[in-house]
Protein backbone atom coordinates (compact mmCIF):
# COMPACT_ATOMS: atom_id res chain seq x y z
CA UNK A 1 0.00 0.00 0.00
CA UNK A 2 1.27 3.44 -0.99
CA UNK A 3 1.87 5.84 1.92
CA UNK A 4 2.94 9.43 2.36
CA UNK A 5 6.48 9.06 3.65
CA UNK A 6 7.15 10.64 7.05
CA UNK A 7 9.46 13.23 5.47
CA UNK A 8 6.74 14.14 2.94
CA UNK A 9 4.12 14.92 5.61
CA UNK A 10 5.64 18.37 6.21
CA UNK A 11 5.38 19.08 2.46
CA UNK A 12 1.70 18.06 2.49
CA UNK A 13 1.07 20.37 5.47
CA UNK A 14 2.88 23.26 3.78
CA UNK A 15 0.84 22.68 0.62
CA UNK A 16 -2.34 22.74 2.74
CA UNK A 17 -1.28 26.01 4.39
CA UNK A 18 -0.25 27.69 1.13
CA UNK A 19 -3.42 26.70 -0.72
CA UNK A 20 -5.96 27.30 2.05
CA UNK A 21 -5.23 26.39 5.63
CA UNK A 22 -6.79 25.62 8.96
CA UNK A 23 -10.23 26.83 9.97
CA UNK A 24 -12.45 26.61 13.00
CA UNK A 25 -13.15 22.88 12.49
CA UNK A 26 -10.30 21.91 10.16
CA UNK A 27 -6.84 21.48 11.57
CA UNK A 28 -3.72 19.42 11.58
CA UNK A 29 -4.77 16.39 13.58
CA UNK A 30 -2.31 17.15 16.39
CA UNK A 31 -3.83 20.65 16.77
CA UNK A 32 -7.28 19.24 17.56
CA UNK A 33 -8.35 18.84 21.17
CA UNK A 34 -7.81 15.42 22.73
CA UNK A 35 -11.60 14.99 22.89
CA UNK A 36 -12.03 15.62 19.14
CA UNK A 37 -9.05 13.38 18.30
CA UNK A 38 -10.62 10.58 20.33
CA UNK A 39 -14.02 11.08 18.64
CA UNK A 40 -12.45 10.93 15.17
CA UNK A 41 -10.41 7.85 16.08
CA UNK A 42 -13.56 6.15 17.37
CA UNK A 43 -15.61 7.01 14.28
CA UNK A 44 -12.94 6.00 11.76
CA UNK A 45 -11.41 3.11 13.67
CA UNK A 46 -7.88 4.20 12.81
CA UNK A 47 -4.96 2.69 14.65
CA UNK A 48 -2.36 5.41 15.23
CA UNK A 49 0.35 2.74 15.47
CA UNK A 50 -0.38 1.85 11.82
CA UNK A 51 -1.61 5.14 10.31
CA UNK A 52 -0.49 8.71 10.92
CA UNK A 53 -3.43 11.16 10.96
CA UNK A 54 -2.46 14.41 9.21
CA UNK A 55 -5.42 16.72 8.54
CA UNK A 56 -8.99 16.52 9.84
CA UNK A 57 -12.17 18.50 9.17
CA UNK A 58 -14.82 17.61 11.73
CA UNK A 59 -18.09 19.06 12.97
CA UNK A 60 -20.04 16.62 15.14
CA UNK A 61 -23.18 15.27 13.45
CA UNK A 62 -22.38 17.23 10.30
CA UNK A 63 -19.16 16.32 8.51
CA UNK A 64 -16.00 14.30 8.97
CA UNK A 65 -12.91 14.18 6.78
CA UNK A 66 -9.58 12.68 7.78
CA UNK A 67 -6.39 12.41 5.78
CA UNK A 68 -3.86 9.90 7.10
CA UNK A 69 -0.55 8.89 5.58
CA UNK A 70 -2.32 6.07 3.72
CA UNK A 71 -6.08 6.78 3.48
CA UNK A 72 -8.88 9.31 3.14
CA UNK A 73 -11.83 8.88 5.52
CA UNK A 74 -15.15 10.69 5.21
CA UNK A 75 -18.73 10.60 6.44
CA UNK A 76 -21.39 10.01 3.82
CA UNK A 77 -24.74 11.81 3.95
CA UNK A 78 -26.36 8.78 5.61
CA UNK A 79 -23.76 8.83 8.37
CA UNK A 80 -21.66 5.87 7.23
CA UNK A 81 -17.88 6.32 7.49
CA UNK A 82 -16.04 5.34 4.31
CA UNK A 83 -12.36 5.23 3.42
CA UNK A 84 -10.15 4.77 0.41
CA UNK A 85 -6.44 4.10 -0.01
CA UNK A 86 -4.56 7.19 -1.15
CA UNK A 87 -3.07 5.28 -4.08
CA UNK A 88 -6.59 5.16 -5.63
CA UNK A 89 -7.15 8.94 -5.61
CA UNK A 90 -6.54 10.93 -8.81
CA UNK A 91 -8.43 14.23 -8.50
CA UNK A 92 -10.74 16.49 -6.51
CA UNK A 93 -13.12 19.16 -7.76
CA UNK A 94 -15.47 21.50 -5.93
CA UNK A 95 -19.03 20.17 -5.88
CA UNK A 96 -20.97 23.17 -7.19
CA UNK A 97 -24.24 21.80 -5.76
CA UNK A 98 -23.06 21.73 -2.14
CA UNK A 99 -23.24 25.09 -0.41
CA UNK A 100 -23.25 26.07 3.25
CA UNK A 101 -26.74 27.17 4.34
CA UNK A 102 -25.52 30.20 6.31
CA UNK A 103 -22.83 31.75 4.12
CA UNK A 104 -23.50 30.05 0.73
CA UNK A 105 -19.83 29.04 0.41
CA UNK A 106 -18.98 25.74 -1.23
CA UNK A 107 -18.54 22.88 1.22
CA UNK A 108 -18.28 19.77 -0.96
CA UNK A 109 -15.58 18.05 -2.99
CA UNK A 110 -16.02 15.40 -5.65
CA UNK A 111 -13.09 13.00 -5.48
CA UNK A 112 -12.34 10.73 -8.46
CA UNK A 113 -10.55 7.41 -8.18
CA UNK A 114 -8.40 5.46 -10.65
CA UNK A 115 -11.38 3.20 -11.34
CA UNK A 116 -13.41 6.32 -12.27
CA UNK A 117 -15.61 6.15 -9.17
CA UNK A 118 -16.63 9.60 -7.93
CA UNK A 119 -17.58 10.21 -4.32
CA UNK A 120 -18.57 13.41 -2.56
CA UNK A 121 -17.24 14.53 0.76
CA UNK A 122 -18.21 17.50 2.89
CA UNK A 123 -15.66 19.68 4.67
CA UNK A 124 -15.50 23.10 6.26
CA UNK A 125 -16.13 25.80 3.62
CA UNK A 126 -13.64 28.47 2.59
CA UNK A 127 -9.90 28.17 3.03
CA UNK A 128 -10.06 24.68 4.59
CA UNK A 129 -11.95 23.33 1.54
CA UNK A 130 -9.38 24.89 -0.78
CA UNK A 131 -6.48 23.49 1.23
CA UNK A 132 -7.97 19.99 1.35
CA UNK A 133 -8.78 20.05 -2.37
CA UNK A 134 -5.23 21.04 -3.23
CA UNK A 135 -3.72 18.38 -0.97
CA UNK A 136 -5.88 15.74 -2.68
CA UNK A 137 -4.75 17.10 -6.07
CA UNK A 138 -1.12 16.85 -4.89
CA UNK A 139 -1.70 13.21 -3.89
CA UNK A 140 -3.39 12.54 -7.24
CA UNK A 141 -0.39 14.04 -9.03
CA UNK A 142 1.98 11.85 -7.07
CA UNK A 143 -0.14 8.81 -7.96
CA UNK A 144 0.02 9.71 -11.66
CA UNK A 145 3.81 10.06 -11.52
CA UNK A 146 4.17 6.70 -9.77
CA UNK A 147 2.03 5.00 -12.39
Amino acid sequence: MWKIETGMISRVKKHFDNRGGEGENTKYFENLSDLIQTEIEGLTGINREVEIPIIASYLKDSYLFLLTDSKLYWREKGGDIKNINLEEVISANVDLKMRDDTNKMFKGLKVTTKSNVVFTLEVEPGKPLSGIQNVILLIGGLNKSIG
